[in-house]
């Protein structure tokens, strides 16, 4: 286990598949719930870290950051994402998220392992990902 994803796209709601059975206020719902399922997570004390991934566009600088979005990069000990694009599309991505590293005390909690893992992918070696 490399790190635990606490909240797999907690503001996805879902179109084109369950849209109608989620809740119409689901994504104030999280927002109110997403910062205690962090906490919750914390008291189990992992030895991983924690993270959610940011997976909609916007990340092009930290001030278009959404309030879900601040949140997740905010709460979470390395920053992940979801990509769904070309491999052009997914390095942009990596340089997008790059200005979050500074908003989170200009720290990023990483392990060796995870190093090892992100490094698989050639953009995000190029961009200095899992370093």
């Amino acid at each position: 286990m490399l790190g635990w994803d606490v909240w797999n796209e907690p503001d996805n709601i879902n179109r084109g598949s369950y849209e109608d059975l989620e809740p119409k206020n689901k994504v104030a719902l999280i927002l109110a719930l997403l910062p205690k399922v962090f906490e919750w997570a914390r008291e189990a004390h992992p030895t991983q870290p924690l993270t959610s991934g940011v997976w909609k566009d916007g990340w092009s600088s930290p001030d278009k950051l959404d309030a879900m979005e601040k949140i997740q990069i905010e709460m979470s000990d390395v920053i992940s994402f979801h990509s769904y694009d070309k491999p052009e599309d997914f390095e942009k991505r990596i340089l997008w998220l790059q200005p979050c590293l500074w908003v989170r005390n200009n720290s990023i909690q990483q392990t060796r392992d995870m190093s090892l893992v992100a490094c698989l992918v050639p953009q995000t070696c190029r961009n200095n990902g899992g370093d």
